[in-house]
């Protein structure tokens, strides 16, 4: 490290991070041992790793930027007081988005998208958890799998498709368990199995009773 010390030991103005084989690793102000302002950090070629700022409180506060070591975006983010509060995206070394929603006041909130390769999965948040109808999606945009969730745990109603667009298996969620009668298809759409569940504990396929 490189800097001011005030008599206090308290870092004051200017400070310089390096790497232990001596390349910059970051720099910025500081008042009374807080980061200010807008701070950057590198990777050991010179290039920009992290560019963000600090408030007066020495939190995070406005954009910040990650970048990749060729100089791509790798996440884009919004803090307030120290938080995630705001738009956040993702990208993969592609350029491609990865994730992208909301925060508030640092949990997830409202509608947020992710992509898997060529799959993508969407929902909505509250308070950090999933809440609602989740849908992830094949490459040609059918859906692959429809989920309901309460409070990040799956409740309702469950289907996954085959790609051409026929159910595959559908059945219900209590309290994250398998209850009831589940159906599963071929992918010509025939039903050939029926499981009936209690507690999440399967009790019969199609005629036959499972004892414990």
């Amino acid at each position: 490290y490189e800097g001011v010390l005030d008599m206090n030991g308290k870092r004051q103005g200017l400070w310089k991070e390096y790497y232990r084989t001596g390349e910059l690793r970051s720099q910025g102000k500081y008042v009374n041992s807080n980061p200010v302002g807008q701070w950057k950090y590198y990777f050991t070629d010179k290039t920009v790793e992290i560019i963000g700022s600090f408030d007066q409180k020495g939190r995070k506060t406005g954009d910040w930027l990650w970048f990749y070591a060729n100089g791509d975006t790798m996440i884009s983010a919004h803090y307030e007081a120290g938080e995630l509060d705001g738009e956040y995206v993702e990208y993969d070394e592609q350029g491609r988005v990865v994730s992208k929603g909301n925060y508030l006041e640092g949990t997830e909130d409202g509608q947020w998208i992710y992509y898997n390769g060529e799959y993508s999965e969407k929902g909505s948040y509250y308070d950090g958890m999933r809440m609602g109808e989740w849908v992830t999606r094949f490459p040609n945009g059918r859906a692959a799998f429809v989920i309901h969730f309460e409070q990040d745990v799956m409740h309702g109603k469950y289907t996954s498709y085959w790609e051409n667009g026929r159910v595959k298996l559908t059945g219900r969620y209590v309290a994250g368990l398998r209850d009831g009668a589940w159906f599963k298809y071929n992918e010509e759409g025939e039903l050939f199995l029926t499981t009936l569940y209690k507690d999440g504990k399967e009790i019969k396929w199609n005629t036959y009773d499972i004892k414990d």
